[in-house]
């Protein structure tokens, strides 16, 4: 009968490399928890098909990583900003005193010294 294994004090220390393994050979059992830091990994190889979906909360997202670049078009919707996050009203600075403005249909009104200014707001 043929010997199937190599105990492993047969083995020297760094004998075998990576061109001793078959291809697929290694899988994540075989990984040690930890054994994977991020040197390890080759730039762009984690993809967005490779990430579980809800793997990724805000909690995994830096500070300031997401600017108004990452967010697609139309991706924020009303639904999806927080009750207060957008002021109702707004100080006017005036010359001689600050008036606060309130806004609504989507439009800012100002009174000016001599006429009035819309804005429109969006």
């Amino acid at each position: 009968m043929a010997k199937t294994t190599i105990p492993a004090g047969y083995i020297a220390a760094n004998a075998i490399t990576s061109t001793e393994l078959a291809a697929n050979s290694v899988t994540a059992a075989a990984i040690a928890s930890d054994a994977l830091v991020a040197a390890d990994i080759a730039d762009n190889a984690i993809t967005s098909a490779k990430i579980a979906l809800n793997a990724v909360g805000s909690s995994e997202i830096a500070a300031n990583a997401v600017g108004s670049t990452q967010i697609a078009t139309n991706a924020v919707t009303a639904a999806k900003i927080a009750n207060g996050a957008i002021p109702t009203s707004l100080t006017v600075v005036g010359r001689s005193a600050n008036t606060s403005v309130s806004i609504s249909n989507a439009t800012l009104t100002v009174v000016g010294r001599s006429a009035n200014v819309s804005v429109g707001v969006s």
